[in-house]
């Protein structure tokens, strides 16, 4: 007798191109809630199994014809789907339902905030140096979670990340005042305003908004989870995740189903919104206070890829819903893609000026600007004798003091005495030298410097490298000046020769450069003086080799 070849399971790819052409169709159905991708639960119990699907979700589960009868207008939904090569994907249907995750479920005092501040009221008093996973919301609104931060692609403008119904809502309109902490947090329109709402969308391509960063500080650092946004990713099924929310803080969970679009009532004006989407279960290794991995007041969180090496910085979703069934066996979260909300609000997880660059790149871009340094030091320094504004200071380095001219964030510390009059270059970079939002991508390098030492330590060794490797790129960023150049380069060489070393212990001397076998005067270094335009001149070649070993 013949064997007959069994067919093999149908891959996610050919899955989700049949659901792309059906979708629609099926969501016009009043009782379907979703329609994702998922493996098949089996029984009463909704046992796991690696059998993909095609998964709805319903407002009640049942025989079409009884639902009907029950005034529930529905369709049936067939046991499996024909693909187009033939082979069939069984179907799954679970009830569940979903609301937009701005039901707050206590409203925060603030006027008995205890001085020794746990993690929870930290996130939902006012900070004056934003970070994601804090309260932020429209003054119209209640509370929602800053997601993170964000730069407009045209501009560079750091801009703040969360929800549409956060950030603007059913009543809300472009313009309007963001507040932090939110109003169901303490945010008062005369003291907390933190920007305006400048873009927003709710709809297939998500459930987010942006708004202006104006008179805070920020880090990009997200609370609890000491790492920041640096890259995205789309998620895959079982991929593990995690996020941090004003409501209940740091929590993990397991993707559970991808390619979703959720269907969710938004008010009034707004009407049934649908938002193509990812659902997250909770990760059992970690399971949450409650059971629960979000809850109210948690809308605009950033779910985050779980990697051996946690500090990469992997985003895949922005939360905006949960399901309504209050049972912690229940507990599901639902994220919009995070490469569509920033597709479609034209903003990036890093500043766009700051250029990234191909390794050819990188090396040609860095040939061009070696001699373009040159002439701008030397001219800078013929401005000096003229007495302009913007000339590099004279170097007058003694024991523990310095000119510090346009030399940015290097020698910032003890014993370091900024003399009357002397300029430092943008908000961050110089001694003593810090706040404000910065300038270009030097001055920001400067600032994570700064934040870097405040949370490390003073001359810790990963911020000293962290800089020297920042700098590599800023100094060739669009919008930064020669003077942004000059004090970029002073810092990186300062820092590459001498890294986690106090000022104060090599003040006046010569270090070594380029790997030991050049030497340079500190004064010079620190002053971006001539030793600016030298040192890119002379070493221009092993600073290449540096910049390539990065990639």
């Amino acid at each position: 007798m013949a064997k007959v070849k069994k067919k093999s399971a149908p891959s996610i790819e050919m899955v989700r191109r049949y659901l792309d052409a059906h979708r629609d169709r099926w969501l016009q159905d009043p009782n379907i809630t979703s329609i994702g991708i998922g493996y098949k639960k089996y029984g009463e119990t909704n046992e796991p199994s690696n059998d993909l699907c095609i998964q709805f979700t319903v407002k009640k589960k049942g025989d079409p014809g009884l639902l009907q009868a029950e005034g529930i207008a529905t369709h049936p939904i067939t046991p499996e789907c024909t693909l187009e090569d033939g082979s069939a994907v069984p179907t799954d249907i679970l009830e569940r339902e979903y609301k937009p995750s701005w039901q707050i479920i206590e409203r925060f005092d603030r006027a008995f905030v205890p001085e020794d501040v746990p993690d929870y009221l930290i996130r939902r008093k006012r900070n004056d140096v934003l970070s994601p996973g804090i309260s932020v919301s429209n003054y119209r609104e209640s509370a929602g979670t800053l997601g993170t931060v964000v730069y407009d692609n045209d501009t560079g403008d750091p801009m703040i990340l969360s929800n549409w119904h956060v950030l603007q809502g059913d009543d809300g309109e472009i313009g309007d005042a963001i507040l932090q902490p939110g109003p169901y947090d303490g945010g008062r329109m005369a003291q907390d305003q933190v920007g305006s709402l400048v873009r927003s969308h709710v709809g297939r391509d998500g459930d987010c908004a942006v708004c202006t960063i104006e008179d805070r500080e920020y880090d990009e650092t997200i609370l609890g989870m000491d790492l920041h946004a640096e890259q995205v990713a789309d998620p895959e099924l079982g991929d593990k995740v995690w996020k941090s929310g004003r409501t209940t803080g740091v929590t993990h969970g397991i993707i559970s189903r991808v390619d979703v679009v959720t269907k969710l009532y938004y008010g009034i004006n707004t009407g049934i919104r649908e938002i193509y989407s990812f659902e997250v279960e909770p990760d059992p290794d970690y399971p949450a206070d409650r059971g629960e991995i979000s809850m109210g007041g948690d809308s605009g969180s950033l779910w985050m890829a779980k990697t051996e090496d946690e500090e990469r910085g992997i985003a895949i979703g922005l939360h905006f819903a949960g399901e309504t069934n209050p049972s912690p066996a229940a507990e599901h979260a639902v994220a919009c893609y995070i490469r569509k909300v920033l597709d479609k609000l034209n903003v990036s997880l890093i500043d766009p000026l700051e250029e990234t660059f191909t390794e050819e790149e990188l090396i040609l871009s860095l040939a061009t600007e070696v001699d373009k340094l040159r002439d701008d030091v030397m001219a800078l320094e013929e401005y000096a004798f003229e007495n302009m504004k913007q000339g590099i200071q004279t170097p007058a380095v003694g024991k523990g003091e310095c000119s510090c001219g346009s030399f940015p964030n290097a020698v910032a510390g003890e014993a370091i005495v900024e003399p009357e009059g002397v300029k430092v270059y943008g908000n961050w970079c110089g001694p003593g030298h810090s706040g404000g939002t910065p300038v270009d991508a030097v001055d920001r390098v400067c600032m994570k410097h700064d934040r870097c030492y405040s949370k490390k330590g003073y001359l810790n060794c990963d911020c000293d490298r962290e800089l020297v490797r920042g700098m590599a790129k800023a100094v060739l960023s669009r919008g930064v000046s020669a003077a942004g150049r000059i004090a970029g380069t002073a810092a990186a060489t300062y820092f590459s020769a001498a890294p986690c070393v106090s000022y104060t212990r090599i003040a006046g001397k010569y270090i070594p450069v380029g790997g030991g076998t050049s030497r340079v005067h500190v004064g010079d270094i620190v002053n971006g003086g001539r030793s600016a335009y030298r040192f890119v001149k002379r070493k221009g070649r092993k600073l290449v080799k540096k910049i390539r070993n990065l990639f």
